[in-house]
């Protein structure tokens, strides 16, 4: 059920056990396997069913990272979120990702690539892909053909 928080009155309390925030793919994962976990459960995003300017504008930033994508055309602030812009690919990590490099401050992950592997493969079977070909690079780069990023 939506409900826009416009509607609640100012002096409204609600009252959850866990509270998501964002309806995007990770949001909506979560979501799905909390389903029958009898807790009472609330998604929170920050924009409408539907894309709508007043909200994208909330994205408008600068990229302080190495990716190209502007921060408000790779998110959509609507239900849904990335989803909504996602081409379906899934690739994981590489380990060097999780490698702190001293040309960048505040670089390195507290954990490995080995400790994503049981959430990888519980992801795997949740989207209804082939957690082996999740590391298969002829299969990721064959399904990245034909497919054009656009900024």
């Amino acid at each position: 059920m939506f409900k826009s928080l416009e509607d609640l009155a100012p002096e409204a309390v609600l009252t959850y056990d866990i509270c998501i925030v964002g309806t995007g793919p990770a949001g909506i994962s979560v979501a799905k396997k909390l389903l029958d976990s009898g807790l009472k459960v609330v998604m929170l995003e920050s924009g409408g069913m539907v894309p709508e300017s007043e909200y994208q504008q909330l994205s408008k930033g600068e990229n302080s990272g190495p990716s190209f994508l502007s921060l408000d055309a790779s998110r959509l602030r609507c239900f849904g979120g990335a989803s909504r812009l996602w081409a379906g690919v899934c690739a994981p990590f590489k380990s060097d990702d999780f490698d702190k490099k001293s040309f960048i401050p505040l670089s390195g992950w507290p954990i490995s690539i080995d400790d994503l592997k049981v959430y990888y493969k519980e992801a795997a079977k949740m989207l209804g892909i082939s957690y082996e070909k999740f590391y298969n690079k002829r299969f990721f780069r064959d399904t990245l053909n034909g497919i054009s990023f656009k900024q």
